[in-house]
């Protein structure tokens, strides 16, 4: 494998090259071998485009993050951040509450 993902295709037979740039492909999600970056931009990508689609009269919306601590609520903090800052037009407050993973 790669990471946390897995691969439905044999290791030896699997493509090496991203499927959207032609780079040194990293994991194979859904079987379509992707680089580092096409992958973070895909995320980023539907991060914005799940704030974008929030359809409120307020002129300001609030996001409410938990966060364990762990490496996926870090990585989801900053793509959060980062779509947030992106976004023209519409504003948005983030609070981030600790959660405890029991």
């Amino acid at each position: 494998g790669c990471g946390g993902c897995s691969s439905s295709l044999p290791k030896r037979t699997a493509p090496k090259v991203c499927y959207k740039c032609g780079e040194r492909g990293v994991c194979a999600p859904r079987g379509d071998v992707i680089c580092m970056e096409c992958l973070v931009g895909l995320m980023q990508k539907a991060v914005r485009n799940t704030l974008t689609r929030t359809r409120s009269s307020a002129p300001q919306e609030h996001l409410l993050l938990g966060f364990s601590g762990d490496g996926g609520s870090l990585a989801l903090a900053s793509l959060i951040k980062e779509a947030r800052d992106s976004l023209k037009g519409k504003k948005y407050g983030l609070t981030v509450a600790w959660v405890r993973e029991a």
